[in-house]
């Protein structure tokens, strides 16, 4: 009977506290849908990137029987407001139905950011010569009962920005 009591109370203790514990081992998710959100590894909360809109930069250029096409777009500015400690895995939250394609480095052109796409160059009679993508790779897992995690792997110091439709979130990781 004694051996009963003591193990009764621990697990009735576990029973109870239970709901609780899962409740909290749940991720907070993101109010908004369709922001991009930085999840802060020191105390799991959540951050809003800045949301820019995206214009096109495309340009092609043609002679002497070859063509090259840049696909970019242009967000204004020639920094973003939201900056990162560098050197370190980053992880980012999304609330949506389908997580974002691209994630794209940006270099300042005049007073502007600019995100290359794609670059083809190609020779007499249409053949390829070269055929460039310039996004940058990040794991997505699900996040929680409606949302997906980006995980970026340990970026260099410089700007970049998640693209969905005409929309970047922004964000600069600094150096070490």
């Amino acid at each position: 009977m004694l051996l009963f009591r003591h193990c009764f109370v621990p697990v009735v203790i576990l029973l109870v506290l239970s709901p609780v514990l899962a409740q909290q081992a749940k991720p907070a998710e993101p109010d908004a849908q369709d922001v991009i959100y930085l999840l802060d590894s020191s105390d799991q909360t959540l951050k809003p990137l800045p949301k820019e809109t995206a214009k096109t930069a495309s340009k092609v250029d043609s002679h002497s029987g070859s063509t090259s096409v840049k696909a970019a777009i242009q967000i204004p500015g020639s920094a973003s407001s939201f900056h990162v400690k560098g050197g370190n895995d980053l992880e980012f939250v999304i609330k949506c139905e389908i997580p974002p394609a691209f994630l794209l480095p940006f270099t300042q052109q005049g007073n502007n950011r600019e995100g290359v796409i794609s670059s083809v160059k190609t020779g007499g009679f249409g053949v390829v010569k070269e055929n460039k993508k310039f996004w940058m790779p990040f794991a997505v897992s699900k996040y929680g009962e409606s949302s997906w995690r980006l995980v970026v792997k340990a970026p260099d110091a410089g700007e970049y920005g998640f693209v969905i439709g005409y929309s970047v979130f922004d964000f600069a990781v600094d150096p070490k």
